[in-house]
């Protein structure tokens, strides 16, 4: 079963999986088996992209439309949309999905998601605990002028600043 992509909003294979938090081979049984529509893309190098409101059933998360105009930017690699999506996983205690957000914000030089990820590798909290990366983020944001990781940085190496 598949759609025009301008007629229904749709995201890309993999940020299917951190919506849903199911594997892309139970994502391809679903499409298989007619319960996920797959958009046509008509470039065959271009990601799978599966339909918004599928995903939403299937994964029994309920977004406002401006949640879903965030997913979908996310989606697009907007680091502002990537951070606040993280957030919105954080909030419903999904770390394991809100890393992943977060990485993608932070490697386009997001301070707040740097911040963020630094602080999620020094908890543990959806990453194993690592604080050599935790260090990295936070003195990457402290680099981007993030006030809370300048302080960090300047209450970890006193006289560096």
């Amino acid at each position: 079963m598949n759609d025009r992509p301008h007629d229904t909003p749709h995201v890309t294979l993999s940020t299917a999986v951190t919506l849903t938090g199911l594997s892309k081979r139970t994502l391809w049984r679903r499409i298989a088996d007619g319960l996920l529509r797959k958009m046509a893309s008509g470039r065959p190098e271009e990601e799978s992209r599966l339909v918004v409101a599928d995903l939403l059933q299937l994964g029994k998360l309920e977004l406002s439309p401006s949640e879903q105009d965030n997913l979908l930017r996310a989606d697009r690699g907007e680091p502002s949309a990537q951070l606040a999506l993280a957030l919105f996983f954080l909030q419903r205690q999904r770390p394991e999905a809100a890393v992943q957000w977060l990485t993608k914000a932070a490697q386009q030089n997001q301070a707040d998601a740097m911040h963020w990820l630094g602080t999620l590798y020094a908890e543990g909290s959806g990453v194993e605990r690592d604080e050599r990366q935790a260090s990295e983020w936070i003195r990457k944001a402290a680099a981007q002028h993030h006030p809370i990781a300048q302080a960090q940085m300047a209450a970890l190496f006193p006289g560096t600043q």
